[in-house]
C-alpha cells in the first residue's frame, strides 16, 4: 500500500496486520496477549449474538446523553449510546441491508432521488454514485437542459425528523421492504430483520429521552403539539429513533422512500433530490411545482412527519433584509425566514426581476443560475471558527505568564499549528503526495467544485486569508517567548503554508483558472 492512499485505509491494514501477526505468533508460542484474548471474546459474542435465533437476537436499551445545541436558548440534542457490541451489530446490521436493497435486484429498491446512506457496492461495479456531491451535479445537469424554459424551485424540510419519527409508520415501510424483496425472490435474512425491529424498539423520544428533561437546564423543542394534531398519541404511541445509532440512517430512507413514491410521474419537466429528510423539487412550471410540493406536505402528513411551514414567508424582493431573531443585525429574509419555500423563480435579479432569486441551495453547495458553485456561506463561517479556535486551543496551553515550562520553540509551535491548519483545509501534505488529496479535509468535502465548473474563487480566497490572519496572531503571541534551542529531533521536511499546494485556493484550480463572482 502505497503512501499517498487513504488514511482509514492504512489504519485498517496495519491493525489487520498487527492481529494477524500477533495469532501467528500466539499460534507458534501457545501465549495469547491479553488484548487479543479480549479481542477473541469480544468476536465470539458478536457473532453468537448475529448467529443466534431471531427470538435472542436483542439489542440493549440505549443510554441518553444530551449534547448542547443552542447556548443563548439551552436547546439540547439527544444521543444514543449503545454498548460496543450492539453498535457493532447494529453497524454490520445496517451495511448488510443497505447493499441488500441497492445491489440485490436489478434495479435498486430505494429511488435515484435518494442521495444519503446508499450503498458503495453500486459505485465498484460500475453503478451510479449517489452522494451530495452528485446531486449537485444532477442540479447542474439539469439547469443545462432547461434554464431557457425557465426554472421554479420549492424547498422543503423536516421539523426534528429523527426525533419525530412514528414506530408504527416505520414498522410499517418495513414489512412493505421485506415483502418486496421475498416475492422478487431475494429474501432479507430473518436475523437481520429482527435486529432491525429490536434496534427500533430499544429507544423512543417520548418515552426514553422526554422522562429525563430537567426543564431548568434542558430544552428539547419537541414539537409535541404538532404531532397530536395529527392523530399522534405521545404518551403511548414510541416516537423517535436513536440519534447516533448506524440503523438509524437507514430507517431515515426507508420511511422516506415513502415520499419519493410520489414523484414517480415520469414528467420530464420534473427534478426531485432529497437528502436524507431535505428535499427540493424544480420544475418548468410554476403551477406544476405548487402541485408537487403540496402533494409532498400531503404525503408527510400521512406519515406523521412534521414540515416546516413556509407559510409565513412569501417573496417579493429577493434582496430585502430584516432583523435576526434574538440579535440586532439585519440578515437576508430569503435565506433566514424558514427552511421550507414555496415555489420560486430561478434566475438573474434586476430591478425588473426582484422576486427572481439567483442561488439555490442544496446539501452544503449553492448553484447561481448561470452555473457558477459556490460553498453555502454557514460552511465558510464554520471553517472559519475551526481555524480560529484551533489556534485558542494552542494559546491557551500556552501559559504565557509561566514561560518557562513551555517545551517547545516558538518555530516549533508555529510549524505544528501550521501543519494541523493545512491538515485541516487541504489534507496531510508532504514532499512525497504533494498533488494528493489525503483523509477529511474540507477541500475533500466540496470537492465538487473541483469537477471543472465555474467557482467564487473570492471565497477560497477568503479562507486562504483568515488562514493567514490567525497564523500572524499566533505569531504575535509567540513574541512574547523566550529564544530556545530546540534539544528533540528536527522536523520532517513538509510543505510549508505558504505553498500554493497548501492553498484552498489553488486546491481547487490545479488545471484551470476559475471565475469569481
Amino acid at each position: 500500500m502505497s503512501a499517498t492512499d487513504n488514511p482509514e485505509k492504512i489504519r485498517f491494514q496495519e491493525l489487520f496486520t498487527t492481529v494477524m501477526k500477533a495469532r501467528a505468533e500466539a499460534r507458534q508460542t501457545g501465549v495469547v496477549p491479553d488484548w487479543l484474548k479480549k479481542l477473541n471474546c469480544l468476536i465470539s459474542e458478536i457473532r453468537e449474538s448475529m448467529m443466534a435465533p431471531a427470538s435472542l437476537a436483542k439489542i440493549k436499551p440505549a443510554e441518553q446523553a444530551y449534547l448542547l445545541k443552542n447556548k443563548k436558548t439551552a436547546e439540547h440534542r439527544v444521543i444514543a449510546r449503545y454498548s460496543l457490541t450492539d453498535s457493532i451489530i447494529s453497524s454490520l446490521v445496517s451495511e448488510y441491508l443497505t447493499d441488500h436493497t441497492d445491489a440485490a435486484l436489478n434495479r435498486p429498491y430505494f429511488s435515484d432521488s435518494s442521495y444519503a446512506f446508499r450503498s458503495a457496492r453500486q459505485s465498484k461495479k460500475g453503478g451510479r454514485v449517489f452522494s451530495y456531491h452528485s446531486a449537485t451535479s444532477d442540479i447542474e445537469e439539469y439547469r443545462r437542459m432547461n434554464i431557457d424554459k425557465g426554472i421554479y424551485v420549492a424547498e422543503v424540510d423536516l421539523e426534528k425528523f429523527f426525533d419525530t419519527i412514528n414506530h408504527s409508520v416505520l414498522l410499517h415501510s418495513l414489512e412493505k421492504m421485506v415483502e418486496h424483496f421475498r416475492s422478487s425472490g431475494k429474501p432479507l435474512d430473518y436475523r437481520a430483520i429482527e435486529i432491525a425491529r429490536n434496534y427500533l424498539g430499544s429507544f423512543s423520544f417520548n418515552l426514553d429521552a422526554l422522562p429525563n428533561e430537567i426543564t431548568a437546564e434542558r430544552e428539547f423543542k419537541w414539537p409535541a403539539a404538532k404531532l397530536q394534531s395529527l392523530g399522534v398519541n405521545i404518551y403511548e404511541e414510541k416516537v423517535g429513533v436513536a440519534q447516533g445509532g448506524a440503523l438509524s440512517c437507514f430507517f431515515a430512507n426507508l420511511i422516506m422512500h415513502e415520499l419519493d413514491s410520489v414523484f414517480q410521474t415520469g414528467d420530464c419537466d420534473l427534478k426531485y433530490l432529497r437528502y436524507c429528510d431535505d428535499f427540493i423539487i424544480f420544475h418548468t412550471n410554476r403551477d406544476m411545482c405548487q402541485r408537487y410540493i403540496d402533494l409532498a406536505r400531503r404525503k408527510i402528513r400521512e406519515l406523521k412527519l412534521i414540515a416546516h411551514s413556509p407559510e409565513d414567508y412569501n417573496l417579493d424582493d429577493y434582496k430585502k433584509r430584516i432583523p435576526k431573531k434574538g440579535g440586532s443585525r439585519d440578515v437576508n429574509e430569503f435565506w433566514n425566514s424558514t427552511k421550507s419555500k414555496n415555489p420560486y423563480k430561478w434566475g438573474h435579479y434586476d430591478t425588473e426581476n426582484r422576486m427572481n432569486v439567483p442561488y439555490v441551495s442544496f446539501v452544503g453547495y449553492q448553484r447561481r443560475y448561470d452555473g457558477l458553485l459556490r460553498v453555502r456561506k454557514k460552511s465558510l463561517k464554520k471553517e472559519y471558527q475551526k481555524q480560529k479556535n484551533l489556534v485558542d486551543v494552542v494559546l491557551v496551553r500556552i501559559d504565557l505568564t509561566l514561560s518557562s515550562k513551555v517545551k517547545l520553540t516558538r518555530k516549533q509551535i508555529i510549524f505544528r499549528t501550521e501543519q494541523k491548519l493545512i491538515a485541516m483545509s487541504v489534507g496531510k501534505k508532504n514532499v512525497f503526495n504533494a498533488g494528493k488529496t489525503l483523509g477529511f479535509c474540507w477541500c475533500n468535502g466540496f470537492k465538487e467544485m473541483n469537477s471543472g465548473v465555474k467557482k467564487s474563487n473570492a471565497q477560497l480566497k477568503y479562507l486562504d486569508r483568515s488562514r493567514e490572519r490567525q497564523l500572524g496572531r499566533l505569531r504575535n503571541k509567540m513574541k512574547r517567548l523566550p529564544h530556545r534551542k530546540s534539544k528533540g529531533q528536527k522536523e520532517k521536511s513538509v510543505m510549508p503554508l505558504h505553498s500554493p499546494l497548501t492553498s484552498y485556493f489553488t486546491y481547487f484550480n490545479k488545471t484551470e483558472k476559475g471565475l469569481s463572482d
